[in-house]
């Protein structure tokens, strides 16, 4: 039980930092390449991995949300 807490508010803050939080319920077809690009970051920053290489981060995204991105980011090494 407290193992699904920590995965749903972990999944609820990236999917709120990345700008997603109204799309949790969409299948990845109903999303644009965009979004499917901020889901799979979101999806390797939450699993908690001790090492994880990104190229190009930002890559395809709008500004605001690639700063976003970066802070959450440093956010979590932290």
């Amino acid at each position: 039980a407290a193992d699904d807490e920590f995965v749903h508010a972990t999944v609820t803050w990236w999917l709120r930092t990345l700008g997603l939080d109204g799309h949790a319920d969409r299948l990845p077809a109903e999303l644009s390449a965009r979004m499917r690009r901020r889901i799979a970051l979101g999806a390797a920053m939450a699993g908690g991995r001790p090492l994880i290489v990104l190229d190009d981060v930002d890559l395809g995204l709008d500004a605001p949300t690639a700063a976003r991105a970066v802070e959450a980011i440093r956010t979590a090494q932290r």
